[in-house]
């Protein structure tokens, strides 16, 4: 699957769905079985949640739990994304405001501010003037413009971006966004499972047509071009495609993994029983035995799942491993 980008903003329906919302008075919701983030464009007003009400203004975030009945009471204009819900999930707070988040720095040209991190992660970019050379990310993502103009340059296409466009990445999707406005860009998006905006991966360096601009970060390493396409499948392969274990479970597994490996951003929660046996996959292989699969079934992992989750912590560790080279090498 390839990513794509909307000049003129609309829905995007993929593992990630986007829709943006006109409020005028009153609306009722419900999240049903999937988690939901909203972000408020403009105007203010209220969410009634669980007898509580919450105040929400410009630049705020708010993270609606599966199963939740809620009311937005005002005039606003917000963007809201709805994700798979896989188990329980722990919410820090309800509504984050963008002025109350730490600045965090991506490169020398982008900064980030995150509102939301749990199952998922909400963030706020602000980038400059720039365009930086094509990566990808290990997980799904959805972005909306909420300032400045660009381009999206996805899998070779070129999609002019302006306030209101939107666009949706696959794991593994190449991409970058470039600012070519005068003034910089601010990009509301949502990673799901949770990631980092500084996690990317330069695995498709020689297929820039140009060096990118002063002060973005640094090209690519050319010799592994040619496997670009060939990672992309086998990472596919191993985390999205039909299988005994859910394919966000196995998304956790490969983060968790590369985590181990050195890959930054937050880590996922594994199951009790399962963390273990990955933790020995991706740092010391070698010693699994039969006892731990022998764990893993009295679990009650099938043997099925145990081969797809092993795949995808040997598939976490390798890329970590992967990117940590590169990055030496530029």
């Amino acid at each position: 699957m390839t990513g794509y980008a909307q000049t003129v903003g609309g829905t995007i329906e993929e593992r990630l769905r986007l829709r943006v919302l006109e409020v005028f008075g009153e609306l009722e919701g419900e999240t049903g079985d999937r988690q939901e983030i909203l972000y408020v464009l403009a105007g203010s007003g209220t969410l009634e949640l669980a007898g509580e009400t919450h105040d929400l203004e410009p630049d705020s975030g708010v993270l609606l739990l599966p199963g939740e009945e809620y009311a937005i009471v005002g005039d606003l204009r917000l963007v809201a994304v709805d994700a798979p819900a896989d188990g329980a999930i722990e919410r820090e707070r309800v509504v984050s405001r963008f002025a109350d988040r730490d600045e965090e720095r991506a490169d020398a040209k982008r900064t980030f501010r995150v509102l939301h991190q749990g199952e998922l992660t909400q963030f706020i970019g602000i980038v400059e003037p720039c365009r930086a050379p094509d990566h990808s990310h290990p997980y799904d993502e959805v972005g909306y413009i909420v300032e400045g103009a660009g381009i999206a340059h996805i899998g070779g296409d070129q999609v002019s971006l302006r306030a209101g466009s939107c666009f949706y990445l696959p794991p593994g999707c190449v991409h970058c966004i470039e600012n070519t406005g005068p003034g910089v860009m601010r990009i509301m998006g949502v990673f799901f499972p949770a990631g980092s905006p500084k996690q990317r991966s330069y695995d498709a360096a020689g297929e820039l047509t140009g060096p990118p601009s002063s002060g973005c970060s640094p090209s690519y390493n050319r010799p592994v071009a040619r496997h670009t396409e060939a990672m992309k499948r086998v990472a596919e392969a191993v985390l999205r495609t039909p299988g005994d274990a859910d394919t966000g479970l196995r998304a956790r597994v490969e983060a968790y993994a590369a985590s181990l490996g050195g890959r930054e951003g937050p880590v996922p929660e594994l199951p009790d029983d399962l963390r273990p046996y990955v933790e020995k996959v991706a740092s010391n292989a070698y010693k699994v035995v039969d006892a731990d699969i022998a764990r893993l079934r009295e679990a009650g992992y099938s043997e099925d799942a145990i081969f797809e989750l092993t795949l995808a912590a040997a598939l976490g560790a390798a890329q970590a491993r992967l990117e940590a080279g590169l990055a030496a090498m530029v």
